[in-house]
C-alpha cells in the first residue's frame, strides 16, 4: 500500500492552504462529530481538541507528538483487547511535528499491530485462563464438598437400640423353685433381668411372659417382647422376663422329660407364673409392685396369674395376685372350637390346647381356661388386645369380653383393643398402631400399667 502524502506548501496562498491547524482540526472534527467512531477512537464527541499551534510546536495536550512510531502506536492502543485495537487502527491520524508532516505508512501500522495482537492475545489468554480459574475454582469447591456432604447424608445416623443389652439368665432362689413344693423336682425356673437406668433404688416390677404354643419359647423371647423389655425399663419398670416349663416336645432346664405326662401340663405352667410373681415381689430391686404382660400363651399365664388365688404353691393366696395383667392375643377358652374343619386356625388352636391340657372332652378344657376364673364382678383390672386377623381365633377375645360382662365387671376393670387391618400376633404388633392415626400398643399398654401403679 502507498504511504499517506500530505503536499508541502509552495505559497503563502497554498501554505496557508495546507497550514497544519486546519488540517488537524478538519480530521478532529470530522471524526469526532461522528458519536460512534469518535467514541471508539477515544475522543468525547462535540468536544473541541486542542490547537497545534497551542503549545509552541507540540501536538495537541491530550496527544503529545510521538517521537517515534511505537510512542504513537503504545498511545493509539486505548483498550487491552486486540478486537478494539483493530477496529480503531483506520482511526490513525496524521501528526505534526516540528512543522513536518509524518508519513506514517500502512504497511509499518499493520507489522506494529501484528506485534501488539500477540503481545496481547498473550496477554488476553492468560487473563481469560486465570479468570476461568478463579470462576471454576470455587464450582470446585462446591462440588467438592457436596460431593463430602452427601456422602455424609448417606450414611444413615445411628439410631437408639430398641433392644437392650441382654443379661445372662439367672436361676429364680429355691424357695421359689418346684422342689420347694414338689420334693426332687430337678427343674430350675430361670429369668432375664432388666434394670432401669435411672430412679431407684426400687422400681415396680412387670414380668414378661413369652408366647409359644404352651410348648416352646424361652425367657429372651422373640424381638417383639424384648422390644417390650426396652420399652418398659425406659419407663421406670423392673423387668423379668420368665420362663415356664413347658408341654411337648420341649422342656426347660432341668424339666423332666414328657414320658411323664404331667410335665409341662396344667397346673405345672401356671404355678411356675406364680413362683416367678413371688420372686420378683421379694426381690430386694422389686417395691412390692407386680405386673404381668403376656403374649399368646404368656398372654393366657398373665390373666391367669391376676385372676387365680387358689394357694397351688407355697406362699400364694389372692393377696399376691399381680396388681393388673395385659394380654396380647391370649387364649380364653379352650373348649371354643368354633370353625373346626372350616379355619386353619381353629384347627391349629385345637392342636395347641389338646396337646398343652392333654385333654379334649369340652368341660375339662373350659374349666383350665382362664373364663372359668371369672366368677364375680371384682378382678383385677385386665388389658386384653388383639388384631383384626389374628392367628388366634377371633372368639378367644370375644369370649374373655362376654364373660366379663355377664358377670357384671365394670368397664373400669378392664380395656380392649382390636387392631384394624393388622394380621400380627402378640408382641408382634408391640409398636404398631392402635388405629390410624393413633398411638402405639407399646403406649397404650404402659399408659395402662402407670394408671394401676397405685
Amino acid at each position: 500500500m502507498r504511504p499517506l502524502h500530505f503536499p508541502l506548501a509552495r505559497s503563502a496562498a497554498s501554505a496557508k492552504r495546507y497550514a497544519l491547524p486546519p488540517a488537524w482540526r478538519n480530521w478532529q472534527t470530522r471524526w469526532t462529530q461522528n458519536p460512534v467512531l469518535a467514541k471508539v477512537c477515544g475522543f468525547a464527541p462535540l468536544r473541541r481538541q486542542s490547537s497545534v499551534h497551542e503549545s509552541a510546536g507540540a501536538g495537541p495536550k491530550n496527544l503529545a507528538p510521538p517521537s517515534s512510531l511505537s510512542n504513537l502506536l503504545a498511545r493509539l492502543s486505548f483498550s487491552a483487547t486486540p478486537r478494539d485495537i483493530s477496529q480503531r487502527s483506520h482511526c490513525i491520524p496524521p501528526v505534526a511535528h516540528n512543522g513536518t508532516i509524518c508519513a506514517v505508512t500502512a504497511t509499518a501500522i499493520n507489522k506494529q499491530m501484528q506485534t501488539l495482537r500477540t503481545k496481547m492475545n498473550s496477554k488476553t489468554l492468560l487473563s481469560r485462563l486465570s479468570r476461568w480459574v478463579l470462576s471454576v475454582f470455587p464450582c470446585f469447591l462446591v462440588v467438592l464438598f457436596g460431593i463430602e456432604f452427601a456422602a455424609q447424608a448417606q450414611t444413615p445416623t445411628p439410631t437408639p437400640p430398641d433392644e437392650p443389652n441382654l443379661p445372662p439368665s439367672e436361676a429364680l432362689p429355691p424357695q421359689y423353685q418346684p422342689s420347694a413344693y414338689d420334693t426332687g423336682n430337678p427343674t430350675i425356673l430361670e429369668r432375664v433381668r432388666f434394670v432401669p437406668t435411672s430412679g431407684g433404688p426400687t422400681w415396680p416390677a412387670v414380668l414378661l411372659i413369652h408366647p409359644g404354643g404352651f410348648h416352646t419359647g424361652d425367657q429372651y423371647g422373640p424381638k417383639g417382647l424384648r422390644q417390650a423389655a426396652k420399652d418398659l425399663i425406659d419407663s421406670g419398670y423392673l423387668v423379668f422376663s420368665v420362663d415356664y416349663r413347658l408341654a411337648p416336645p420341649d422342656t426347660i432346664n432341668g424339666q423332666p422329660d414328657h414320658s411323664d405326662p404331667t410335665s409341662g401340663r396344667p397346673p405345672q405352667q401356671s404355678n411356675d407364673i406364680k413362683q416367678q410373681v413371688l420372686a420378683a415381689r421379694n426381690d430386694s430391686q422389686c417395691n412390692g409392685t407386680v405386673f404381668a404382660v403376656g403374649g399368646s400363651a404368656g398372654g393366657t399365664h398373665a390373666v391367669w396369674a391376676a385372676l387365680d388365688p387358689a394357694q397351688t404353691v407355697p406362699g400364694w393366696n389372692g393377696n399376691q395376685l399381680v396388681k393388673a395383667a395385659v394380654s396380647l392375643s391370649g387364649a380364653y377358652d379352650f373348649s371354643d372350637w368354633r370353625g373346626q374343619g372350616v379355619d386353619p386356625d381353629v384347627d391349629h388352636f385345637i392342636d395347641v390346647v389338646t396337646n398343652y391340657t392333654n385333654k379334649s372332652d369340652s368341660a375339662t378344657l373350659k374349666s383350665l381356661s382362664p373364663v372359668a376364673l371369672v366368677t364375680s364382678s371384682v378382678i383385677k383390672p385386665l388389658f386384653l388386645i388383639t388384631s383384626e386377623s389374628d392367628p388366634m381365633p377371633p372368639q378367644e377375645w370375644q369370649d374373655m369380653l362376654d364373660t366379663l360382662s355377664q358377670h357384671g365387671v365394670p368397664m373400669g376393670s378392664y380395656q380392649s383393643i382390636k387392631i384394624l387391618g393388622s394380621a400380627l400376633h402378640a408382641f408382634d404388633y408391640w409398636h404398631s398402631l392402635d388405629a390410624p392415626g393413633g398411638q402405639r400398643i407399646s403406649k397404650d399398654v404402659i399408659d395402662f400399667l402407670n394408671a394401676h401403679l397405685n
